[in-house]
């Protein structure tokens, strides 16, 4: 593809800035006790997954004043443990549990946020591999203003099953899942209010590159902002890295409150589509 063609595109696919209203992460490896937090009907009946999806919301959602009117979920893999647990069911019994089935729909993690927290307005999943979390922000673009403020909550979950897959899948397969070995969920509150002041975000792409690096890609991204705003840093893209570790490294600009512009890369093997979400504080 042309560099001038790459950059238009580039260019063209970049959604306005959403304020963020706060952030919040639950990292099982960090903290233990993160399931303290669970209520005990949620912990006897639904999944790690769910659950994990569930604090991190009411994390982001603790000194606000309003509650979001839209959920967007982004997840790679969606609930794992519960689509083994099924599937065991069905090799073992001939009959996989309907209560694992409907938990191991991806968007049934939106759905039962939504059910949770009362929000009557839209809610869906992304599912997009490493760029799910960007996928998830462009999606905010299609809300309409009344839809806001929007949770947007990236989680996956990492089972001991994969470490017993990995070794016998293609080589491209071992590429994406290989590092995969970071679990949690990130969820944000979102406004599309979105003045030059205040934390800020925005996703570009997903875009198809093809051969092209991904490193160089977010390159020209840099390269197409204006010079005389913010100091624009990169983070380096891992082919392989996380799923979450975008999500993750969002939240800690924003917890931490590190001042500048962000172009945090992430690039998905699978489809060889680069996708970048933006962040100014």
């Amino acid at each position: 593809m042309p560099q001038s063609s790459f950059h238009m595109r580039i260019v063209d696919s970049a959604m306005e800035y959403l304020s963020v209203q706060s952030a919040s992460a639950v990292l099982p490896l960090q903290e233990p006790s993160w399931s303290d937090e669970v209520p005990a009907s949620l912990k006897r009946r639904d999944p790690r997954i769910w659950q994990m999806a569930y604090v991190a919301s009411l994390r982001v959602m603790t000194n606000l004043p309003v509650k979001p009117n839209a959920i967007m979920v982004a997840t790679a893999l969606g609930a794992l443990d519960e689509t083994k647990n099924f599937l065991d069911g069905v090799f073992t019994d001939g009959l996989g549990s309907p209560r694992n089935f409907i938990a191991s729909v991806h968007n049934s993690m939106a759905g039962k946020l939504a059910q949770e927290f009362k929000v009557a307005g839209p809610n869906l999943t992304l599912c997009d591999g490493h760029n799910s979390l960007a996928s998830a922000i462009g999606a905010c673009a299609l809300l309409q203003s009344g839809d806001f403020p929007a949770l947007v909550v990236a989680v996956d979950e990492n089972i001991e099953l994969l470490d017993r897959l990995i070794p016998h899948l293609s080589p491209g397969c071992k590429q994406a899942l290989g590092n995969n070995k970071q679990e949690g969920a990130v969820a944000f509150m979102l406004h599309n209010k979105n003045g030059n002041q205040g934390p800020r975000i925005r996703s570009v792409g997903p875009l198809f590159i093809g051969d092209k690096g991904p490193d160089a890609a977010c390159s020209t991204l840099l390269q197409s902002q204006d010079p005389s705003d913010q100091t624009s840093v990169s983070l380096p893209s891992k082919t392989a890295g996380s799923f979450l570790s975008v999500s993750v490294a969002v939240h800690d600009v924003f917890r931490g409150s590190i001042a500048g512009r962000y172009a945090l890369c992430s690039f998905s093997p699978s489809s060889k589509a680069i996708a970048i979400v933006e962040v100014c504080q």
